[in-house]
């Protein structure tokens, strides 16, 4: 993993984006257009954290291996939202997914930011991302049941950020 960058989004990575992403068997067709919706939000406004801004990992092998998009809560003072972190199944586990957190988290500490809120789903295909919340050091705030359908429940996941970068 130590050969793979993050670094800002670059016009040409939304194809690779779009791959990781059908990829990962857990994402609809639907929440895949979501996601590149925020990228291309991101490219159109200059990937500025305002709106939606978005880092990929990059492997000189593999080309996109991961990204983070995140954007602060509107009306907040020292608030963001973490829209989406995914890392291509050949990928997971191996610690990138931490690694894209941490290094959101430096970013955001440098700025001030007391929280990062992110939203999941309570279906059994995103077991994998509410661990992953939950190791990172996210508590479970709030729960809407049947929010995205009938059985699939709305988990908002909250972290306390200012311990220090990339610590918890």
């Amino acid at each position: 993993m130590s050969t793979v960058s993050i670094r800002p989004i670059r016009r040409g990575d939304r194809a690779g984006i779009e791959r990781l992403l059908s990829r990962a068997s857990e994402f609809t067709l639907v929440e895949i257009a979501c996601a590149l919706e925020l990228v291309d939000g991101s490219l159109e406004h200059g990937n500025s954290d305002e709106d939606y801004a978005v880092f990929c990992a990059e492997s000189p092998e593999r080309g996109i291996i991961g990204f983070v998009c995140y954007g602060k809560t509107p009306l907040t003072q020292a608030t963001y939202d973490l829209y989406w972190i995914a890392i291509d199944p050949s990928h997971r586990r191996g610690g990138m997914g931490r690694r894209m957190l941490h290094y959101l988290e430096n970013i955001l500490n440098a700025k001030g930011a007391k929280l990062l809120v992110a939203e999941t789903s309570s279906l059994s295909a995103y077991a994998q991302a509410r661990s992953f919340y939950t190791r990172e050091g996210f508590l479970e705030e709030s729960r809407i049941r049947d929010f995205y359908a009938s059985g699939d429940d709305l988990l908002i996941y909250c972290k306390r950020l200012q311990r220090g970068a990339g610590t918890n």
